[in-house]
């Protein structure tokens, strides 16, 4: 009874070819075949003793070095051609943080639509959990980085099946229990590689929606923004029919020529500038808490994150911040009303300084009918908080694995979602962003979770592929091995034998590379 691998038609003299998963193509070396070989071929193993006949269909021929003068052919797997390509999608995007999402797809067709671009549309991908629906949002990537990317994501790894030369993706912890009767167990000294302590699905940074209160500002001679009422209180007698509207302002006396730049400052900007200042409860913002300094939370947005009726009955009506408070006007004939109303004319926001600046002057009247600083005036917008530390604060949800073993924190961005915390908490979307983190978590842990490893040796080539349980099958014959007695060698939950750079190195590197493109960093 024959044992024996060919390449393209070549009997060779001995081969050792470690199979595992993942995105990338494994490296078959093989000895003893004639020169110029054909640059893409079949490799064939056969084992006549137990009917072992596994065909490895459009290998590329990668190479070829010297060992003691015996040449060694390196053939690549046809997931070589898995390489290249650039692919752009938009799926189960965030509206406005969530929960509600745009263009869904489930995980199984966008892995196809990657599968497709790859020159796989016979992919089987009914492995892959189609609960989630994670956020999809690639420009110009490599639809292998993104598969892979998405895998891991749900718990799942791409790989060939040679016995149906299909593109298959594996689920951890899914797949081939069967050891056979007269494998060799081996010692269990194989890790399975880095496992997290903990896993994390991580949201972008949260968004709050502050009814902040706004002081009068105005630019002095160094063009700085200071308070209305350091110096600089501009008067005007009549600010509705004056062609100068600051005409009124105070007149400088001889003694006080330094003060010309600086009053022109102020006339040019009085009431027209306002600065956050904080909340009704001074620094301590609804929703999160004291901060120690009001630019935690710039820069301030110039469109809110949720629509929201505020409390005195103006409803924003579109994603546009607005201002509220007590402030003369036509339409109250000259007066300053008792009551809030919303303000109806143009402005803009600095957000980077917080500041509001108004194209025409705002200002509430004396008993007098002086003009003077509004005392109660709101600016209604979205902002970010940093903490203490200068870290943006984000909502993530974290599961500890118990692997005690582990270390460290693996994390699952979901960046194009945020938590939103409107008015303090009558709008916040935490239950929808627990639920899809947990669905997330669901998917992913199988990838992470501690297993026993173990390695069992057969004599002869077995016909076994890897899957979700078993990660490596490694076929050797010929002089690879002392007693050149053809072996299989199976991986459970590792990848006991590495030619080059392991397969674990190989596929943090492609996850570090997926992660940039996906990040766009």
């Amino acid at each position: 009874m024959a044992t024996y691998a060919e390449y393209a038609g070549n009997q060779t003299m001995g081969v050792f070819f470690p199979f595992g998963l993942g995105a990338e193509p494994s490296t078959c070396v093989i000895r003893g075949l004639p020169d110029n070989l054909p640059r893409i071929g079949d490799l064939r193993l056969v084992d006549d003793s137990n009917g072992t006949n596994v065909i490895f269909r459009d290998c590329l021929f990668a190479g070829v070095s010297y060992d003691e003068h015996i040449p060694e052919y390196r053939l690549l797997d046809r997931r070589w051609k898995w390489r290249g390509g650039l692919i752009s999608m938009a799926f189960n995007v965030p509206v406005a943080g969530g929960p509600e999402i745009n263009n869904e797809m489930p995980p199984q067709q966008i892995a196809s639509a990657l599968f497709n671009a790859m020159g796989e549309p016979n992919a089987n991908v009914s492995a892959l959990p189609n609960v989630p629906r994670p956020h999809v949002n690639w420009e110009s990537v490599e639809p292998r980085h993104a598969l892979a990317y998405l895998c891991e994501m749900l718990g799942c790894v791409p790989g060939l099946d040679p016995f149906t030369n299909r593109a298959t993706i594996y689920r951890y912890g899914e797949g081939n229990q069967n050891i056979q009767s007269d494998s060799l167990h081996l010692p269990r000294d194989y890790s399975a590689g880095y496992l997290p302590r903990e896993l994390a699905v991580i949201f972008g940074p949260t968004v709050f929606q502050t009814f902040f209160k706004i002081e009068a500002v105005v630019f002095n001679a160094a063009n700085d923004l200071v308070s209305i009422g350091d110096g600089f209180d501009p008067v005007a007698a009549d600010i509705r029919n004056s062609a100068a509207p600051w005409a009124g302002f105070p007149a400088l006396s001889d003694d006080q020529p330094n003060k010309a730049v600086e009053y022109a400052s102020a006339k040019a900007s009085g009431y027209r500038y306002y600065r956050i200042v904080g909340s009704d409860n001074g620094l301590n913002i609804p929703g999160y808490g004291a901060i120690q300094s009001i630019n935690q939370v710039m820069p301030v947005f110039n469109n809110l994150a949720e629509r929201f009726d505020n409390l005195i009955g103006f409803p924003a009506g579109a994603y546009d911040p607005y201002v509220i408070g007590k402030f003369w006007s036509y339409e109250y004939c000259g007066v300053t009303p008792a009551t809030e109303q919303r303000y109806e004319l143009p402005f803009r926001i600095h957000g980077d300084a917080g500041v509001v600046e108004f194209q025409h002057p705002v200002f509430q009247t004396a008993a007098d009918g002086t003009p003077e600083a509004c005392e109660v005036l709101y600016l209604y917008a979205a902002h970010n908080i940093r903490d203490a530390n200068g870290n943006l604060v984000s909502h993530s949800e974290v599961r500890n694995l118990g692997n005690t073993n582990g270390a460290g924190v693996h994390g699952i961005r979901q960046t194009g979602a945020f938590r939103k915390i409107i008015n303090g908490g009558a709008i916040d979307n935490f239950a929808a962003l627990q639920l899809h983190a947990n669905q997330i978590l669901d998917a992913a842990e199988p990838r992470w979770q501690a297993r026993v490893t173990r390695q069992h040796r057969s004599l002869g080539f077995e016909g076994v592929a890897p899957d979700g349980n078993m990660w490596q099958t490694t076929w050797a014959s010929g002089s690879y091995l002392p007693d050149r007695i053809a072996t299989t060698i199976l991986g459970y939950n590792c990848e006991p034998c590495a030619f080059g750079s392991s397969r674990e190195l190989l596929r943090t590197l492609a996850r570090a590379k997926a992660i940039a493109e996906m990040e766009g960093i």
